[in-house]
């Protein structure tokens, strides 16, 4: 977790925006906090979930179901970081990076373009140490461990052209599709597998060109044209970008096939996953039935996915088939 705010993928077409809150800031600390670690998670998780709304309300939709509950969850994140062991993270620091979340460009939130008040202080473990939290670490980045889900290990930061530590870049970077940390490219920059475009363009004939509206030709695989703008619920059907269609547990989700070409997709909210749809068997079943996200401490299925469930709400992750929420102090 703690970063500025982490995209990860959690279906086949669309990602899934996720809450990752940062409580260790650049600002200094007189000593005893004005406010609680209660009050400034609040204002945080309100100020990240507000931003999400408004500049993705389709990922809102298919992660959390509604700010509501992303305020619910992200407020579990908030204060697992700020109590971590050897953490330089404060309370007054957490404020801080809330009022200027609150006016933070979309571009910021999704390039990781972390403003100077949500970036971590060193914290007092060294490389090697386990962690929860860049903010716990002297290097101010903690390596994520593929085994143990939700702890890691202090380490340097990835530095330009290194590669992803699974996925994860410091602020500044963001993950290429070579696996390697490197700045983001504006729209109308030369682009490749190693230089990823910035938020809303893709890398169409080798130069980062706006994301394709509704109604627009767009292909996946950038040969034919850019892709859709999945930041508003937009996928790549029949060479078209149209609205996917977000439903609760229980209704029915899928794929519309004429024969020749998808005309819908219908996508489960709140992190669900689509029961039944099976696009590999033969002939392929292309319905099937929204299924809820497991719950906290419920059974899970590591790296779910649309096809593939049920995944757990965030923060919690799937460890040892179970869905276990964040606890910093438990990472030894």
């Amino acid at each position: 977790m703690s970063s500025w705010i982490q995209i990860a993928g959690r279906s086949a077409t669309i990602a899934l925006a996720v809450v990752g809150v940062v409580a260790g800031c650049s600002s200094s600390d007189s000593g005893s906090p004005s406010v609680t670690a209660d009050e400034a998670c609040t204002q945080l998780v309100a100020a990240l979930c507000d931003k999400i709304q408004s500049c993705a309300p389709a990922y809102m939709t298919l992660g959390y179901g509604d700010i509501a509950a992303c305020k619910t969850r992200a407020m579990i994140d908030c204060k697992s970081d700020l109590s971590a062991p050897s953490t330089a993270a404060t309370p007054s620091d957490t404020v801080a990076c809330a009022n200027v979340a609150k006016t933070a460009s979309c571009a910021a939130l999704f390039d990781n373009d972390t403003p100077a008040a949500c970036l971590p202080k060193p914290g007092g473990l060294e490389d090697g140490k386990p962690c929860a939290a860049d903010a716990q670490c002297k290097s101010g980045f903690c390596g994520l461990d593929t085994d143990k889900e939700l702890c890691g290990l202090c380490a340097a930061k990835p530095t330009e052209g290194a590669a992803c530590n699974r996925g994860k870049c410091p602020a500044g970077l963001q993950c290429s599709r070579k696996s390697t940390c490197a700045k983001v490219v504006a729209e109308g920059g030369a682009c490749d597998d190693s230089k990823p475009c910035a938020s809303g363009t893709s890398c169409y004939m080798a130069k980062c060109v706006k994301n394709a509206a509704a109604g627009a030709t767009c292909d996946d695989a950038l040969v034919k044209g850019p892709a859709c703008d999945g930041f508003q619920g937009l996928a790549c059907l029949g060479n078209k970008c149209q609205k996917i269609t977000l439903v609760a547990a229980g209704q029915p989700c899928g794929l519309e096939f004429d024969g020749t070409a998808v005309k819908s997709f219908t996508l489960c909210e709140k992190n669900g996953w689509c029961k039944g749809l099976d696009t590999a068997a033969k002939p392929p079943v292309l319905k099937g039935t929204c299924e809820a996200a497991a719950k906290d401490g419920d059974p899970c299925v590591a790296d779910a996915t649309f096809l593939k469930g049920p995944g757990c709400l965030e923060p919690a992750e799937c460890v040892a088939g179970k869905c276990t929420l964040p606890d910093a102090a438990a990472c030894k």
